[in-house]
């Protein structure tokens, strides 16, 4: 949840690199609901295996949160 004050600023990361989201990247896309921050990935490729790390910080500390994913091919 993001709760905090001041409100904590979300990033997102893969592999320990920030997670650019360049102009016209329509794999990727992170929104908020309800004070929660998503990530939702379209598309997903092999190329997409990674470890994702959601950080939430503001002047009082930071959080994250990381997960594991493996996109396996199919024959």
């Amino acid at each position: 949840m993001l709760l905090g004050i001041p409100k904590p600023e979300v990033s997102w990361f893969r592999d320990g690199k920030p997670l650019k989201l360049e102009i016209g990247e329509t794999r990727y896309k992170i929104f908020e609901v309800d004070n929660t921050s998503y990530l939702e990935i379209e598309n997903v490729s092999i190329l997409h295996t990674g470890e994702y790390t959601c950080t939430a910080s503001n002047v009082m500390g930071a959080v994250y949160s990381a997960i594991n994913v493996v996109v396996e091919g199919t024959n």
